[in-house]
This record gives C-alpha cells, sequence and structure tokens, in this order.
C-alpha cells in the first residue's frame, strides 16, 4: 500500500497504468498541451466550464471517443465545490467510479434482457475487477479533475486520493491524482463487491433489481455477497470516517462504488440515490454531510447519468 503521505505518486501506480494503458497517459499529456495553449497553467482567467470543455472534448478526439456522449461541464458546481471546499480542515469528497468497458460478447438464450445480462457478467469477478476506463469516461475524468484543481488553487487544499482496487475505480483515482499533484493509495475497503459465477437466472433470483443491480437491503446483500456483507460494508465506511489522521487543509477524495456509497449514506442519515458515474457526496469539515447529487463539476443537473449504469 503507498503512503498517503508520499510527495509523489508511487512507481507502482506508473507501472500498472502507464504500462498496462496507454489511453491515460495519452490523457494526461493533451490535458496539460491543451491548458499551455489556453495559457491556463496556474492563472484561472477563463471560466471552468470553458477550460474544462475544452479538456474533455481534446481529450476525447485523441482517444477516438464519441464526443457526442460527453455531460457538460456545470459553473454552478464548481462554485459549489469552491464553497464546500473553503474551510480550512479535512474534507472528504465520496464519488462513484467510472464507466465501466465491458466487450465481452453475450450470448443468452434466456428471457433476461440482454442489457440485464451484461450488467450482471460486470460485476462477476474478473471483470469487475480488470475492466478499465471506457474513452469517453477517461476524457470526462480530465475535465472532472480539472474542477479539483482549480478548486485548490481559490482554497489551497492538497489532494490525497484513496481509490479502491478495481481497474476503473484506480484509473480514475491516478488521473485525478496526477492532474492535481495530489497523492495517492488503494484501500480494499472501498472495493465493489463481486457477484457469485451462478448462473443468471438464479441471480435474478436472489433479488436483483430488473436491470441487474443490486439493491441495498441486508437480506438481498448478504443472500448474493455472503453472510455478513451488509454489516461489515457498514462497519468499515463507519471505520473510515471516524479515522481523523488525514491531515489538516486535505481534500481526501474516495474513489469507490455503489454500495459502499449505499452504506456510508445510511451512515451519515443521506438519502442515497443511484449515483450517475462520478456522482457522490461531501463532509466538509466540522459540517453536515452534503449529498451531491447536487452537480458536481461534469455531471448533469443532480449527478444522475442518463443510462442506467
Amino acid at each position: 500500500m503507498v503512503d498517503k503521505r508520499e510527495p509523489r505518486i508511487h512507481e507502482y501506480f506508473y507501472e500498472r497504468f502507464f504500462a498496462s494503458d496507454p489511453r491515460l497517459s495519452m490523457a494526461l499529456r493533451e490535458a496539460q498541451l491543451t491548458l499551455i495553449d489556453l495559457r491556463e497553467m496556474g492563472k484561472p482567467k477563463r471560466s471552468f466550464v470553458e477550460v474544462a470543455q475544452k479538456l474533455q472534448v481534446a481529450v476525447a478526439k485523441k482517444l477516438r471517443a464519441n464526443t457526442s456522449k460527453l455531460r457538460e461541464p456545470d459553473q454552478e458546481a464548481f462554485a459549489h465545490l469552491v464553497h464546500v471546499w473553503y474551510p480550512r480542515g479535512r474534507v472528504i469528497q465520496i464519488i462513484r467510479d467510472g464507466e465501466q468497458l465491458h466487450d465481452f460478447p453475450i450470448a443468452t438464450d434466456s428471457q433476461i434482457p440482454v442489457s440485464t445480462v451484461q450488467k450482471m457478467s460486470m460485476m462477476r469477478p474478473g471483470y469487475n475487477i480488470h475492466d478499465p476506463l471506457t474513452n469517453e469516461s477517461i476524457a470526462e475524468a480530465i475535465a472532472f479533475a480539472e474542477g479539483f484543481r482549480r478548486a485548490q488553487l481559490y482554497t489551497g487544499k492538497t489532494i490525497s486520493v484513496i481509490t479502491a482496487e478495481n481497474l476503473r475505480s484506480a484509473q480514475l483515482g491516478f488521473l485525478i491524482a496526477k492532474h492535481t499533484s495530489g497523492t495517492i493509495r488503494e484501500d480494499r475497503i472501498f472495493n465493489c463487491l463481486n457477484y457469485p459465477a451462478l448462473p443468471d437466472e438464479d441471480l435474478m433470483g436472489m433479488g436483483l433489481n430488473p436491470d441487474g443491480t443490486i439493491p441495498w437491503e441486508k437480506q438481498v446483500i448478504d443472500r448474493v455477497f455472503g453472510a455478513g456483507s451488509y454489516i461489515n460494508t457498514k462497519d468499515r465506511m463507519s471505520d473510515f470516517l471516524a479515522d481523523q489522521r488525514t491531515e489538516a487543509n486535505t481534500v481526501e477524495v474516495v474513489v469507490t462504488h455503489t454500495q459502499q456509497l449505499s452504506a456510508l449514506g445510511e451512515e451519515l442519515g443521506i438519502p442515497v440515490p443511484r449515483f450517475g458515474f462520478f456522482g457522490g457526496f461531501v463532509i466538509p469539515h466540522n459540517r453536515s454531510p452534503l449529498a451531491l447529487p447536487i452537480r458536481v463539476p461534469t455531471l448533469l443537473p443532480h449527478g444522475l447519468h442518463k443510462k442506467a449504469a
């Protein structure tokens, strides 16, 4: 595990991400070149929306992503982010992972919709752990990270990223840490739980939603993920919130998954919907937690994605 106080991103992350997926280094380089072209480096003269939009479009084109799928940055969201980060002290920003690239062909003779079968496939161990981000999500992640970088300029905060070990989460965390000159470490308590290797019909019969996602209900969680999974997830999130070892004036950006977001929301007394990609909530220092379906940078109104995730 990488020490969160390491002043540079550990070599392990370079080996894991740059060596295995050149799209990340391409995206970061394109973002830096675009910032230089805009004469934007370190000088927030242009609006967040203008710069973030140019960044994500430039990265999307570099990666040959579908630019029509990109979500619009939101200036009001950025102003809200700065306001919430501004007081001195620890801030926890908890966000959901990005869109999962899952190219495995789905062949089924069952009556279950193909999209539901695909979701269940995405949640099984090999794919859930190792599937990377889509090109579109990488482009949006750069714009999202730009919101964090600019908020740093206004608030003087440093950024410490903690990410799940699932590849799509760790890639998002890495892009944020690199673009904001932050630090990063992985923690398995934020890992997405895996569906068991059972036939699709048996899985659906265990209480999954019609689209293949799982409701945050104790009986269903324990039935699908194993006895004790519900309370163990809640206890780990409670222990994380109680941990006060983070350095002062730091934003702790946690990249995690729907189960952990649900457990954290329950612990904090926040009604938690199924957030869209990068959706989540923020816990300011000595203030009540704020649900951030309320427009986080690069998210659609209310932080919900257009399509089911």
